[in-house]
Formats: C-alpha cells, structure tokens, sequence
C-alpha cells in the first residue's frame, strides 16, 4: 500500500498489461492525443458530438465498456491529454440542455479515472468553459 487513503489512486500499484503494438505506436506520438475515435482501438465504443453518445451502446460516453476497455490498455497518463482536449468541446456541446448534466457532472463523466471532488470539479469546469 502506497497511500494511507483507501480511495487515493495510489493506495494500491495498478496492474497494467503490456499494450499492442497499436497502442505502443500511438503512445510513441510524443504531445499529441491518442485517436479515441478509432473503433478498433476502443472496441467499437465511440463517442459523438454533439449528443456524446456511444456509437456502440447508446450509452453517455464515455460509456462503462469503453472505460474498461481503455483502461486495460492505456496509462492514466495517456489518457489525460485526450480527454482534456475533448472536454471543452462536451461542455460546451452537453451544457444547458433540458435534464442534461451540469458542467461539473460532465467533468467528473469525462475524468472518470481521476479522484475529483465537487470544488475540483466545478473549478474545472469553470476553466474549460
């Protein structure tokens, strides 16, 4: 145990496996996002603009199969820079719609994989807007 805080990421290492050799291509794209669009790469669940839903499932996306998918293949530190960059553009696209998520949910949807409190969040959210 790294961390004395049981939901802190580093409470317990994470046990990655070994990426294909697609993803090790696309991580050798040093300062540029990883391509979430490309269905073999994210098992076919892919997110549109403007509704942000999977192609696949129908589900919000990033949709629950996606997130598992990606997580089994990509560090935490590949994904960061994608989903930042798509971030912007999802709040702008999801916010204000009737019944829709709030700036700050949509941050928490989109940066799953990162222990946000509600300040952090809203911050955030407030930032990208």
């Amino acid at each position: 145990m790294l961390c004395p805080f049981p939901r802190c990421p580093l409470a317990t290492p994470p046990a990655e496996p070994a990426p294909g050799p697609a993803v090790t291509a696309a991580l050798a794209i040093v300062g540029r996002p990883l391509d979430l669009t490309n269905a073999a790469m994210t098992g076919g669940h892919v997110g549109r603009r403007p509704r942000w839903l999977c192609d696949r499932c129908a589900d919000p996306w990033p949709c629950a199969l996606f997130r598992t998918y990606v997580e089994r293949l990509l560090p935490r530190t590949a994904l960061i820079p994608t989903i930042a960059a798509l971030l912007r553009p999802a709040i702008s696209d999801l916010r204000g719609r009737p019944g829709g998520p709030t700036p700050p949910q949509i941050v928490r949807r989109f940066l799953w994989f990162l222990p946000l409190t509600d300040d952090e969040s809203r911050a955030l959210a407030l930032r990208l807007r």
